[in-house]
């Protein structure tokens, strides 16, 4: 029995163990699905029967006495709404003098009737797809993603017996006092004035564990939920929840390097991202945040460094199945016309939709370049060695003796590059620092250490980056890192500067705190919640980023430490080492087992964050990025070699 079977079996014992609350009750339910049905028969115990309606009009109304009434849509026949009550309003009003309780969801209905009878008003027939919105309940944020509501807002018509807002939608983008609020806040679930009616205008009947996040926060909602809605015993509903809707992943715990390592290659060849299993197809780029689907364009630097990592942990492990796919990976994009003939390498292969695959991002160049030197490093061919130095030459011919460039372009094919400012922002140069410093040619160590020298001219007064400072300080620690090892010039003072950023960062669990949320543009955002106080730690542009930097200070040799900071790189490293092996994911889903998504929640112990950054959200699991690097690192641990130095 694996482990999540396992889960589910000790919390299903727990359900039949509960006791239940009150008298014998009847709970009548029409429409949902099967499996929420079968989720309140958990909840309700044995003393609730269940008894299902395809019609409100065959509902007992007029006879039942203390029973609860769930009227649903028919999800199950593809309708997200409920049609006008009608007549039924009426019956059901009636029915609330008897001792009756009745839940509502997702109904169309207007009038004065449905009104009194819902304390809401409906504002529009059509459902709204839940993107960038939030559900705001007991002053903490959940998300419904992929679900829909109503437009409504309460509305009594005797305003001695107000209706009550219990939680509402909102498109808000913090929490902890540093709410958002957007163009709408409507409530999705309404209490009469005696709790006798409750009505939800968000399909709640529908629970995804996959969509609906945080878990810890959704096994709150719902014990209140039934309670008010029906009297249910919150602790049946907790145990019903996890045996009818279990999570789909949680932590790993791991403390063992090596075994991380191997989950993460196996997470490679079975999460589906390689679209042939010799890597002779191309991969996919990603497990997207917004749907949990693969992001299935072909992406240059996530193809170099899968590549690079498979011939790397082939080399390592001595499995020359390994090393094939990553051979097969990397000449697959060098086929495709990733590079072109000035060097440069293409965000996305060439027929991508839009622009992507005639544009250029200095830092996913360099990522990729940094992948072809490691390829020629692992399996000694030549072809890699020349598609380096080509990159190499085109990033001397974009920063035109300047030590910087633009950070993107498009027209990749026309020029685009001519002509173009600079950005002094580290995001954009440092695996193009790591990678130049790598070819060990003193042209391409001078422009490296040039355009440390413009950033640090500046530092930390930088052009602004759309995320959190962490991702401007990661990188900025990775390129003088590097530098650090490779040159003749001491770094150490800006290095613990930038040591102690990350160390006033540091939480508890082991990643580093996101900092404020920053809001330059509605497209994109950070995944942490608000300001910083609740101690989200972001994967992808951060925690990772740090470890790189960190593994090679760890093997800084002595003529080249300076006056760094040791104690301070130690500590960092493993509090972050002991943190990346404790949360790579465990699931019977081959997406996610072996994996790391992108933000974590470190007070709750669960992958969680804003989901606004589109695709790349709190969700993602991104190839060659957390899925290399930091496999990468590990697997390099116990020896002097390492991805980011020769």
């Amino acid at each position: 029995m694996n482990m999540m079977k396992q889960k589910q079996a000790v919390v299903f014992a727990l359900v039949l163990a509960a006791s239940a609350v009150g008298a014998a009750q009847t709970w009548y339910v029409r429409g949902g699905t099967e499996k929420f049905r079968a989720f309140l028969k958990a909840a309700g115990g044995p003393d609730v029967t269940i008894e299902t309606f395809a019609d409100m009009a065959y509902m007992p109304f007029d006879t039942a006495t203390n029973a609860v009434f769930f009227v649903l849509p028919d999800y199950e026949k593809g309708k997200c709404f409920l049609p006008d009550l009608g007549q039924n309003s009426v019956r059901a009003e009636k029915a609330l003098e008897r001792g009756n309780r009745l839940y509502v969801e997702n109904s169309i209905s207007s009038g004065a009737d449905t009104i009194r009878l819902l304390g809401a008003e409906v504002y529009g027939t059509k459902p709204v797809r839940i993107s960038q919105e939030y559900i705001e309940f007991n002053d903490d944020v959940l998300q419904a993603r992929l679900s829909s509501y109503l437009p409504a807002g309460t509305r009594s018509p005797n305003l001695r017996k107000p209706a009550k807002a219990v939680a509402s939608v909102s498109d808000c983008l913090g929490v902890h006092g540093v709410r958002k609020p957007g163009t709408h806040r409507l409530p999705v679930l309404v209490a009469s004035h005696d709790a006798k009616v409750h009505a939800a205008f968000i399909d709640f009947s529908r629970f995804d564990p996959h969509s609906m996040r945080p878990y810890v926060g959704w096994k709150a909602f719902y014990p209140d939920f039934l309670k008010r809605v029906a009297g249910a015993d919150p602790q049946r509903v907790v145990a019903a929840l996890a045996v009818t809707y279990p999570d789909f992943m949680g932590d790993s715990n791991g403390t063992d390097v090596k075994a991380l390592v191997q989950r993460a290659m196996a997470w490679h060849q079975k999460s589906g991202v390689l679209i042939a299993p010799d890597g002779t197809k191309g991969m996919y780029e990603a497990i997207v945040s917004d749907t949990l689907g693969y992001r299935k364009g072909l992406r240059g630097d996530c193809h170099f460094l899968t590549a690079a990592l498979f011939a790397c942990a082939g080399k390592r492990y001595g499995n020359a199945d390994w090393t094939r796919i990553g051979t097969n990976l990397a000449d697959f994009a060098l086929s495709r016309g990733f590079q072109t003939k000035e060097g440069f390498i293409r965000w996305f292969d060439r027929e991508y939709p839009g622009y992507a695959g005639h544009t250029v991002y200095s830092s996913d160049m360099g990522r990729s370049s940094l992948g072809l030197i490691n390829l020629y490093k692992a399996t000694g061919e030549e072809r890699y060695l020349s598609a380096a130095r080509k990159a190499a030459e085109a990033f001397l011919l974009w920063m035109d003796g300047r030590g910087l460039n633009s950070g993107h372009f498009d027209h990749v094919d026309d020029g685009g590059w001519k002509g173009r400012g600079t950005s002094d922002n580290p995001v954009f140069y440092a695996e193009m620092i790591s990678f130049l410093l790598q070819l060990g040619e003193k042209k391409y160590t001078d422009v490296a250490l040039l355009t440390l020298e413009k950033i640090n001219e500046k530092f930390p007064d930088v052009a602004p980056f759309g995320f959190s400072d962490n991702f401007t300080y990661s990188r900025y620690l990775m390129m003088l890192a590097c530098a650090q090892r490779a040159s003749d010039r001491d770094y150490s003072d800006r290095i613990n500067r930038t040591l102690a950023f990350f160390t006033k960062h540091l939480h508890p669990a082991g990643g580093i705190e996101e900092t404020p949320i920053r809001l330059i543009d509605d497209g994109e955002a950070g995944i942490g919640m608000g300001d910083g106080s609740d101690h989200i730690t972001d994967i992808l542009y951060c925690d990772y980023l740090v470890l790189n930097a960190l593994s090679v200070m760890m093997k800084l040799p002595e003529n080249r430490r300076g006056t760094v900071d040791l104690a301070a790189v130690r500590n960092l490293y493993a509090a972050l080492r002991a943190f990346l092996l404790k949360v790579q994911i465990a699931s019977d889903d081959p997406r996610f087992d072996g994996a790391w998504m992108r933000a974590y929640d470190m007070d709750i112990g669960e992958y969680y964050g804003l989901d606004k950054d589109t695709g790349w959200g709190a969700y993602c699991i991104e190839t060659g990025w957390v899925t290399g690097f930091i496999p990468l690192v590990f697997m390099y641990e116990d020896s002097g070699e390492s991805f980011f130095f020769r």
